[in-house]
């Protein structure tokens, strides 16, 4: 069976698998969201990703929120 590669309207897609087909595109290269193995990135930005060591980071290492099995930091 085989898997069609993305949605589009008006030859302007709106879903599609990425180039490196490890990813989903939502929306145009400029301005997307990225559904990525470990998380979820928008405009090339991780914004949720899973760690290897298990914990769940939403934003960046700077100002952003860990959420462990004890709870959140």
């Amino acid at each position: 069976m085989r898997v069609p590669s993305g949605i589009e309207k008006d030859s302007n897609g709106i879903v599609k698998v990425a180039s490196d087909s490890n990813s989903i595109q939502i929306g145009s290269d400029t301005n997307d969201i990225d559904i990525v193995k470990d998380g979820l990135n928008i405009n090339g930005s991780a914004v949720i990703t899973k760690n290897s060591d298990g914990t769940i980071q939403i934003g960046t290492d700077k100002n952003d929120i860990d959420i462990t099995s004890e709870g959140s930091q």
